[in-house]
């Protein structure tokens, strides 16, 4: 089952929301990298209903995030950046860690390069760029679509 890695989050809104795609997907965990000082739980929770309660997270620092990772999986940002790959011609692995960055900055670039790999959600309208949950709701189903095909 896939991990969740949200990277410096600041908007419980986008936590709730991820938690409940988690869920619905059927992720293993979900980690939220430094955010926990600047979420509120409430707000999480009300976003997430059900989910709160039935996913498995946590609050974590950054440097926390390798060494909890499961050996056998394959770490994959999703970000816009230099290098990245198109995530619908890219071969998604079953054992997967997904991660997404800040609603700001995204990720940090030193945590980017020790990720198996970057891949990018095509855009071809005038915005560039997506809110977190959203990225993470079009990668998800692109995995769990990949992960069905092979089957």
């Amino acid at each position: 089952m896939p991990v969740l890695v949200a990277w410096k989050l600041q908007n419980p809104e986008n936590c709730g929301s991820l938690l409940r795609l988690a869920d619905s997907v059927g992720f293993q965990k979900v980690w939220f990298v430094n955010s926990e000082n600047i979420i509120s739980i409430r707000k999480v929770k009300k976003i997430a209903g059900n989910s709160f309660s039935s996913m498995d997270f946590d609050f974590i620092d950054e440097n926390e995030v390798l060494s909890k990772l499961p050996p056998d999986y394959r770490i994959v940002a999703i970000e816009t950046a230099p290098g990245s790959d198109n995530i619908f011609q890219s071969s998604l692995p079953d054992r997967i860690v997904l991660v997404v960055g800040n609603e700001a900055k995204g990720i940090d670039a030193e945590f980017l390069s020790q990720c198996h790999s970057v891949v990018h959600i095509p855009l071809t309208g005038n915005c560039t760029s997506l809110n977190v949950s959203h990225a993470a709701t079009v990668a998800a189903f692109e995995w769990l679509r990949q992960l069905m095909s092979r089957l």
